[in-house]
């Protein structure tokens, strides 16, 4: 009873948590794009390569587990969400373990509530993204630096790192921590070596995997960045996206504005424990303010320090104001203004637009020969729903390539000519695009084709995508 006495306001949210989860994916909003494709690498692995595709230049851990719940006969969509939500919670435990260790209770109380209840994290909880098990295992990894166990923390966070590749950033802190730390040089080359031994293990295994699979040990890191060249101009944002969309959507991460006022003027940088919390966030900052392509799920990587950051700035203005009488605001106005501005944006940030799905329509087209049917496609939703083989067509640049070496083998071609893009400048992708879409309407019949207005969530502007399902002409 004292064990629960203790962690008793831990368990309250952790089950608030839960409930909230629980009651968003009821709302069965639709997958992302990024979601299927994890769905149809995952199917992948279950069927040894039989359906699905694989992505060689994504982080590889999140669709190597989708595809061990495949490979187990369970449905990888049900279990991906079941998942999502168990890592959601697993992440709000070592938060409020972490804070309570480096500030004090109140502070990873108010934290983990912040932090639970940030709308981008809900947001991705069910869709199968990747963020969820990241975060999950960085603060695991974290917890294990603070508890000492170096090579456990070396191991959590090379798996954090290659379920998502921004998340490196935690064991630079880490590592950064570790030189920082007052004591014996010895020690902290023991320390340090440990973690490393540990980080090294499974991103070695990664690199030699690459090796033997694709000749080059470095190729997601050295050759991805060719493949969304294409199409970035397309989701190119000015950095006041995350001042608009995060900063002032969920103003309470505003006081962690006031906690770097609180960083220098305490000194609070002589413990590198809280140092590290920083670096991460200059580090996640410094990197996506560097690419056009800006989303704030990005934000993510960072999240945890940002709540921790900025649950010490509300509770240090919280003790400012007990402390002054003539303050402009009492104490508990001060507390409900904070529940209000975490409550508020719930229901304005957790809407997106539900993007036309044709899988059934070209379920009914396949009939019996669904399951032996080859569909050439631009969007990887199809590998969710359908059991077909699915051969993306991967952008612009690589359309016709593709298209020209499954020609006589495909059944059905599916087309979203959003989903492939050229710079309006870039007169080699515009005659790329021309070509090949002649090409495909020439050896084709359409059989279906219907038209979506979009609205951006991060930009005001409407915007109208054609989709169309061909046939071979016969």
């Amino acid at each position: 009873m004292k064990i629960f006495h203790h962690d008793k306001p831990l368990i309250i949210i952790l089950l608030l948590t839960l409930l909230g989860r629980g009651l968003y994916l009821q709302l069965q909003y639709p997958l992302w794009w990024d979601s299927h494709i994890y769905i149809a690498m995952g199917k992948f692995i279950a069927s040894n390569g039989g359906i699905g595709f694989w992505e060689w230049f994504r982080a590889p851990f999140h669709p190597l587990f989708l595809g061990l719940i495949g490979k187990m006969g369970f449905s990888i969509i049900i279990f991906g969400k079941i998942f999502d939500i168990i890592w959601s919670l697993g992440a709000v435990y070592f938060f409020y373990r972490i804070a309570e260790h480096l500030f004090e209770r109140r502070i990873a109380l108010v934290g983990s509530i912040i932090f639970s209840f940030t709308p981008v994290f809900i947001m991705l909880s069910g869709l199968m993204l990747a963020e969820p098990l990241a975060v999950f295992l960085a603060l695991a990894g974290v917890w294990a630096f603070l508890r000492q166990r170096f090579f456990w923390t070396g191991i959590l966070l090379a798996l954090s790192f290659l379920t998502r590749f921004h998340f490196g950033v935690w064991i630079i802190a880490v590592l950064c921590s570790l030189l920082l730390e007052q004591g014996r040089w010895k020690e902290k080359f023991h320390s340090l070596l440990t973690t490393m031994g540990g980080f090294i293990v499974p991103v070695s295994a990664y690199l030699i995997s690459n090796q033997l699979l694709w000749g080059k040990a470095l190729k997601p890191f050295t050759e991805a960045q060719v493949l969304v060249d294409s199409a970035v101009w397309f989701y190119e944002r000015s950095a006041w996206l995350y001042v608009e969309r995060f900063f002032l959507a969920c103003p309470l991460y505003l006081f962690v504005f006031m906690y770097g006022y609180l960083f220098f003027r305490n000194k609070e940088w002589r413990n590198t424990k809280k140092t590290m919390l920083v670096v991460v966030t200059i580090l996640t900052f410094a990197y996506f303010l560097s690419i056009s392509h800006k989303e704030v799920r990005y934000l993510m990587t960072a999240l945890p320090a940002l709540a921790m950051m900025a649950a010490a700035g509300i509770v240090w203005t919280y003790d400012y104001l007990r402390r002054t009488s003539s303050a402009f605001i009492k104490p508990k106005s001060f507390v409900v203004l904070c529940i209000v501005a975490l409550l508020l944006p719930l229901p304005f940030e957790l809407s997106f637009e539900r993007p036309p799905q044709f899988h059934n329509e070209i379920g009914e087209i396949l009939g019996e020969n669904e399951s032996r049917a080859m569909i050439v496609s631009t969007d990887p939703s199809l590998g969710t729903y359908l059991t077909s083989t699915i051969v993306t067509l991967d952008g612009t640049p690589f359309a016709a390539e593709i298209y020209a070496r499954h020609k006589g083998k495909y059944d059905v071609v599916y087309i979203g000519d959003c989903d492939l893009q050229c710079h309006p400048q870039n007169q080699t992708c515009l005659d790329q695009k021309h070509d090949f879409w002649t090409t495909v309407r020439e050896e084709n019949e359409l059989v279906l084709e219907k038209n979506w207005t979009f609205r951006e969530n991060d930009v005001e502007k409407r915007y109208s995508c054609t989709y169309m399902v061909f046939v071979p002409k016969n």
